[in-house]
């Protein structure tokens, strides 16, 4: 084999010189990966020699390129050769190689496939503990990458087998489900000898769970595939023997003439390796047993006894079926003899589980040692990144409110300022506007007093200027009286509005002051074709008054009712008494709100106004009645 080997070597350093004409990068690069697709294919049929000679010829294109990540792959399938030719030192140091060349590449997929090729070495050499710590290794989550399914799947597979190998069925039954199942989930692509394999996977379950139906399924689609990809019958071979293996394990032996079916048996017995047939003999022989044709047992067993070393353990399965042989001939004494070294084999293998469990158990401590201060590290990490993070959301926080608050108070500092210079601007206005009120009122107080003496005067003047002078007519006096009622008006308005009105109350006769007013208005009564009627039901009505403010009173109250009555109408003035005295004045106009009706009338909108005010600032109260096209009611009552 280490012949085979450096003549490889030398083939693979020598012909790269002739290989390529162009020694481009680019076709460089090219031929690498020619040389990978060829290694793949081969690798696929079990072609060793074929996949390790294209792996050296990538290698020695490789050396020549920066690029290095042809270089695990040349580790992984050249570890691969060693390992098929039981170089198994040489394997794992190229394994190893190969798995460092994959992390510095980042190839983590291929990664994961040395890992597990790792394994297989470990497990080929004999040395099950690190073997099955290299497994848990693989097995176990990693914090650099994910974990490719297909190698999980082979991961989980060896557990199952190492389970079988150690009769643990339950747990070789879980771990070939969970390969299984991973598999299946992510619809892992398999090559022509990986669908071959899951489907004696699918077998072997089957057997385990009594499936007689789904065994035979099983069974013919291995036989269809092997059919039609033409495959090796090596993998096929050992397909057929596990299942025998099983079917007898399992107590399925009634299985045994179908799964023969699978094979051709004298194409099997030609071709089969001396091992894989001692197991076959052992099975024909597990089967008679079980038939109770132990001649026929017998004569099978015989066939394997010459190859029993070449078996891969002495089983328990193997020496129970001799002893059910030696059972039925009388040998009871050998029987016994197998009996205690079947105990022995067991005992052995339950010594080797331990160790491997315990070593096992060691490994997942140290791991999950590892994993608790990977744990720590990133969970302290992790506290300080949201302290910092809360740290920063609160001064971020309290930035927002500062400025929110500064806001605030910029806004209230602008309001105030606003609002001080619009009281500033009001108060001016407002002594503006006292002013100006202030300068009105003492104008009409003015005006009111200045324009009545004269006219008082001018009426004066006129009545005796009647008798001498015919040129002063009676329309004269009217509008001399008339403008005196407005000068008065106006001057006891500018005193109201001056607030300086102070009745002076005395005893006053209301007849007297209506002879007074009506003898002023005669003129106006006179033109304006209107009839007063008075009556009065009080002898000598008395009442405590400003005599002035009455006259104005009733003046006012008399010549609206002139005003708004329509010529040819009445004015009817009358003082009554119940409780107390009410002079009353009503008028058949239309009433208030309509229009004047007396052409010879003005309205200086400031009448009425003065009514009221007099009338409340000599204590007693005014009463208003008003119905359209009916007239007004104005009463007086005197407290």
């Amino acid at each position: 084999m280490k012949l085979i080997y450096n003549i490889f070597i030398c083939i693979a350093f020598f012909l790269p010189k002739g290989f390529s004409s162009n020694n481009s990068q680019k076709q460089i690069e090219d031929d690498i990966s020619a040389c990978l697709s060829k290694i793949e294919k081969a690798n696929g049929v079990l072609q060793y020699d074929s996949m390790f000679y294209y792996a050296k010829k990538g290698y020695v294109l490789t050396i020549k390129t920066p690029n290095r990540t042809f270089l695990p792959y040349y580790y992984f399938y050249a570890s691969q050769y060693c390992s098929h030719y039981r170089n198994y030192k040489k394997a794992i140091l190229l394994a190893k190689e190969g798995l460092k060349n994959a992390l510095r590449t980042k190839n983590y997929l291929l990664y994961e496939r040395i890992s597990y090729l790792l394994a297989l070495i470990y497990s080929e050499m004999g040395d099950k503990k690190a073997a099955i710590n290299q497994i848990f290794i693989n097995i176990r989550p990693s914090t650099t990458f994910s974990k490719s399914p297909i190698t999980s799947a082979a991961n989980f597979q060896y557990l199952a087998n190492f389970y079988f190998q150690v009769n643990e069925d339950s747990l070789w039954a879980y771990y070939i489900e969970k390969a299984v199942n991973l598999r299946e989930k992510y619809k892992v692509k398999r090559s022509p000898i990986g669908k071959e394999t899951d489907a004696g996977i699918q077998l072997f379950l089957n057997l385990y769970k009594h499936n007689t139906k789904a065994t035979i399924y099983y069974l013919n689609k291995i036989k269809k595939i092997h059919k039609h990809y033409k495959l090796p019958n090596d993998n096929y071979f050992l397909n057929f023997i596990a299942v025998l293996n099983i079917a007898v394990r399992f107590n399925e032996e009634s299985l045994i003439p179908v799964l023969l079916t699978m094979v051709d048996t004298q194409e099997f017995i030609d071709n089969a390796t001396p091992v894989h047939l001692a197991e076959y003999y052992h099975h024909l022989a597990a089967f008679y047993v079980y038939k109770k044709k132990f001649k026929l047992a017998r004569f099978y067993f015989n066939k394997c006894i010459d190859k029993r070393q070449l078996l891969v353990a002495i089983t328990p399965l193997v020496i129970e079926t001799e002893i059910k042989i030696l059972e039925y001939e009388g040998r009871y004494r050998e029987a016994t003899i197998l009996y205690k070294e079947a105990r022995k084999i067991a005992s052995n293998q339950t010594e080797k589980l331990k160790e491997v469990e315990l070593a096992t158990l060691e490994r997942r401590l140290a791991d999950d040692y590892q994993d608790l201060k990977l744990a720590s590290v990133q969970q302290k990490v992790k506290i300080e990144q949201l302290e910092n993070k809360q740290k920063k959301e609160q001064l971020k926080s309290a930035n927002n409110k500062i400025l929110l608050i500064s806001s605030i108070l910029v806004i209230l500092l602008i309001a105030v300022v606003m609002y001080w210079f619009l009281v500033l601007k009001l108060r001016k206005q407002a002594k503006s506007l006292a002013l100006l009120i202030e300068n009105k009122d003492r104008l009409f107080s003015m005006i009111g007093h200045d324009l009545r003496g004269p006219i008082v005067s001018i009426l004066s003047l006129s009545s005796h200027s009647q008798t001498n002078d015919s040129n002063f007519t009676e329309n004269q006096e009217k509008y001399l009286k008339n403008l005196l009622f407005t000068v008065d008006n106006i001057l006891q308005w500018s005193l109201s509005q001056q607030e300086k009105l102070t009745p002076n109350t005395i005893d006053i006769s209301i007849v007297d002051i209506i002879e007074e007013v009506l003898e002023e208005l005669e003129a106006f009564i006179h033109l304006s074709y209107i009839n007063i009627k008075t009556s009065c039901d009080i002898l000598n009505p008395v009442v405590k008054f400003d005599e002035y403010h009455l006259k104005i009173i009733v003046r006012n109250i008399v010549h609206n009712a002139i005003k708004y009555t329509p010529s040819g109408g009445n004015v009817f003035i009358s003082i009554t008494q119940t409780d107390s005295i009410t002079l009353s004045i009503q008028d058949t106009g239309k009433g208030m709100g309509g229009q004047i009706q007396n052409p010879n009338a003005r309205s200086t909108k400031i009448g009425l106004e003065i009514v009221q005010k007099l009338v409340s600032l000599n204590k007693a109260t005014l009463r208003i009645e008003s119905k359209p096209n009916e007239g007004t009611l104005a009463s007086i009552v005197f407290n």
